[in-house]
């Protein structure tokens, strides 16, 4: 950004025995551009939104894949919103699609005929897409051609699944145009999708350009008309008046005191690009006087770094004449560089010269939230796309594990089969394993939270931890006093803690300290805006290593799914996703500190309970898995699932009945055979009805029939799985056959305690 100094006052010179400045404050003030005295935010009129596209191609099946994709009916149109949710970062729950208008045309000729027409409608295409070869009419090109010769701004898709053309050919042929782009075919449906959203937004965009290019036009020519008599009125004034020089004295000081009192730096700087003006407001951020800047020049000032970028932004207000907005960087005394808007014009004195004036406001932390925004933003809409895969392999899983476990009942536990479906179910659980990192990085992993004393979990997992580390890193566990309870499932906390001291670990390969730490931490209202939670009081698990540090660049992307700098085969670029997924799961976040070459810093903050931590339970395995001779409703969608739980089930001595759906289950306990249902076992998310709804009605109809729900996600709100009834319960996928078998038995037993 320019900075700049005010120059000290200019002495008068001789006009007609007279005296008068060649630049007063009075005359400064009212030239600074209206757009920036009095403009508000809404005075520039915002065009509609376009979403009309016009398909030219001599091939109909064309035009009707194009509107499959654009225009959309029915189950077409879900199946897109649902990538549309996953493409554009929007939630699926409040995602609103946009509709497009398509229409056709099947010869270039037609095509331009159609545009004029919309023209002529003030209806006009934000885009098109036009097939390369359309005979026997105009080919691709020379369609494209004639459409921009009536419609400059249409944005145009080139279709073709032949290289008549070079990409060089096409854009020498179009004069180079930037409102063009080439789509292969066949194409992708979702490229398609995207283009259409990015084109006519940039239709959108380039119209609202044109029309501040407009208002700006309009402010120039207002601001010259005003200078014009401005100039006209002093003239008069010099003449008729010798009062002049105390009216322009007293306009020069209500200039200065609005400019010394703003909440904004000022600046000016002359033809040869001296600083010649500050206001109070920059002398007090960057600790100067004007008399020690007077004559400055920005390399002088700034050095040479910064002073490009300033000198540059300065020649373009020059060359273009216009008022124009930079962000620009310039140190603090503190050392920080900071960011600046900075809007800068052209303010002629009374010689001619052409001063670069400007004023500008420090918008570094608004910067840093936004982007901070816009990263949560991104690991929403890819948290959202992991879970929905990690939800639909929670299925697959489930199948595996089930005839897998099924089987090896049946075989000889010294066998070659044995051996062989032991590393089936070994690779399915590991397959598992990486599901619920998936489902933790995304919030929807099914968790059963309960208080806990942090410290206590990391004591139990000291020993785990030494084993992760290497010989040579030293290790330290600094537990800090009245610390307190959180709510979180113990295993997920573990699983934090383990998956930072791995990454500390690979973060020093030569060996370093490694300090695990707990404080408590209060958390300020800005802080927890940043980071979208409650403030208040916080527990603090801490890991610090003294390795090789992160990047800015590597640090902006740690929590992404899948991002590593480890060589290939060493990580899955799951552990930070995971944690990262647990902490906000959690109603926490995290804070990283590092530099390269400083180490790292990670700060796990979970908000504090004040209770008492709750002993965690100790389960045992049964010897033999436990039978029954109650009749089971199988509810389940997916059918190897289905076919592979009522199996079990019948394995162990139930009376087994299937439906594929909820609407088959209602026929189902519909009928005398539905009477002696001792328990409905349903899946939750399923068409037509779901399990939620399903469990209610059977529960009406029937009050003594219990209900398992089952699911892999834990952001249902069809099922509240914290207050289900007492003939109620909930099993989270995958299920194993010995969970499926413990918990079907427990349900029918009443729940016993």
């Amino acid at each position: 950004m320019a900075s700049g100094c005010t120059p000290a006052r200019s002495r008068p010179a001789k006009c007609r025995g007279r005296f008068r400045p060649t630049v007063t404050g009075w005359e400064l003030a009212r030239s600074l551009p209206s757009s920036f005295r009095r403009r508000r935010p809404n005075d520039l009129m915002r065009p509609a939104e376009n979403n009309r596209i016009l398909i030219i191609d001599d091939n109909p099946s064309i035009h009707e894949d194009f509107r499959k994709i654009l225009a959309p009916i029915g189950s077409r149109l879900t199946d897109l919103s649902a990538a549309e949710t996953a493409l554009f970062g929007q939630e699926q729950t409040t995602a609103v699609r946009k509709h497009f208008v398509v229409e056709s045309a099947y010869q270039g000729e037609e095509g331009l005929a159609k545009v004029h027409d919309a023209i002529v409608r003030e209806r006009p295409y934000a885009m098109a897409f036009v097939d390369v070869r359309m005979p026997p009419g105009w080919d691709g090109i020379e369609t494209i051609a004639q459409l921009w010769q009536e419609a400059p701004d249409l944005q145009i898709v080139i279709c073709t699944a032949y290289s008549d053309y070079s990409w060089q050919d096409i854009a020498a042929k179009l004069n180079g145009s930037h409102n063009m782009v080439v789509l292969k075919k066949p194409f992708d449906n979702i490229e398609v999708l995207q283009l259409a959203h990015a084109l006519c937004h940039k239709w959108l965009v380039t119209q609202e350009a044109n029309a501040k290019l407009t208002e700006l036009n309009r402010v120039v020519e207002e601001r010259t008309r005003e200078l014009d008599r401005i100039n006209a009125e002093l003239r008069t004034e010099i003449v008729e008046h010798r009062q002049t020089e105390e009216v322009l004295r007293e306009s020069e000081e209500r200039f200065r005191a609005f400019m010394d009192n703003s909440p904004i730096i000022a600046f000016i700087k002359d033809d040869a690009g001296r600083y010649v003006y500050l206001n109070k407001p920059f002398e007090e951020r960057f600790k100067i006087r004007l008399s020690e800047w007077s004559g400055r020049t920005d390399i002088e000032a700034w050095g040479p770094k910064i002073a490009a970028t300033i000198q540059e932004n300065d020649a373009a207000v020059r060359e273009s004449g216009l008022p124009q907005e930079f962000i620009e960087n310039m140190q603090v005394p503190e050392g920080a560089e900071c960011e600046w808007l900075v809007l800068k014009f052209i303010l002629p004195d009374r010689t001619g010269r052409k001063l670069i004036a400007g004023v500008g406001v420090d918008v570094t932390e608004r910067n840093r939230i936004e982007s901070q925004r816009r990263q949560a933003q991104k690991l929403e809409a890819v948290g959202q796309l992991a879970g929905g895969i990690a939800h639909d392999f929670n299925n697959i899983l489930a199948v595996i594990m089930g005839y897998g476990e099924t089987a090896m009942a049946r075989v000889e536990p010294a066998g070659a089969a044995h051996q062989g479906l032991q590393a089936i179910l070994k690779a399915a659980d590991r397959g598992a394993v990486l599901i619920q990192q998936l489902l933790s990085f995304s919030r929807k992993q099914v968790i059963w939270p309960r208080i806990i004393d942090v410290n206590f979990v990391l004591i139990e997992t000291d020993k785990i931890l030494h084993r992760l580390i290497n010989e040579d890193i030293h290790m330290s566990l600094l537990l800090g006093t009245d610390i307190g309870c959180v709510k979180a499932e113990p295993g997920q906390v573990e699983q934090v803690v383990m998956n930072l001291v791995v990454n500390a670990r690979d973060a020093m390969p030569q060996g370093g300290q490694l300090t695990i730490e707990t404080t408590n931490a209060q958390v300020d209202d800005s802080e927890a805006q940043r980071h979208n939670v409650a403030a208040g009081e916080y527990v603090v698990v801490q890991v610090t290593d003294t390795g090789s540090g992160m990047s800015p660049e590597t640090k902006g992307r740690i929590f992404e799914p899948f991002f590593t700098t480890k060589a290939s085969g060493h990580g899955t670029g799951l552990g930070l996703a995971t944690c990262y997924g647990i902490a906000k799961q959690s109603g926490g976040f995290i804070r990283v500190e590092s530099e390269i070459g400083q180490g790292s810093t990670f700060s796990v903050l979970f908000p504090r309970i004040d209770d008492v931590a709750q002993p965690r339970a100790v389960q045992t395995a049964p010897v033999n898995l436990p039978r029954g001779t109650e009749t089971v409703l199988v509810v389940e969608d997916d059918d190897a699932l289905r076919q592979v739980t009522a199996q079990i089930l019948d394995e162990l001595g139930y009376v087994v009945i299937e439906a594929a759906n909820g609407k088959q289950a209602q026929e189902v306990l519909s009928t005398d055979r539905g009477q002696s249902v001792d328990l409905l076992l349903t899946d939750v998310g399923m068409p037509y009805l779901d399990g939620g709804a399903l469990g209610k009605w059977a529960e009406l109809r029937y009050p003594d029939i219990k209900v398992l729900y089952v699911s892999g996600h834990i952001e249902d709100p069809r099922i509240d799985r914290e207050n289900l009834g007492e003939k109620q319960a909930f099993l989270a996928k995958p299920v194993t056959r010995t969970q499926l078998a413990l918990t079907v038995r427990w349900v029918c037993d009443g729940r016993p305690g």
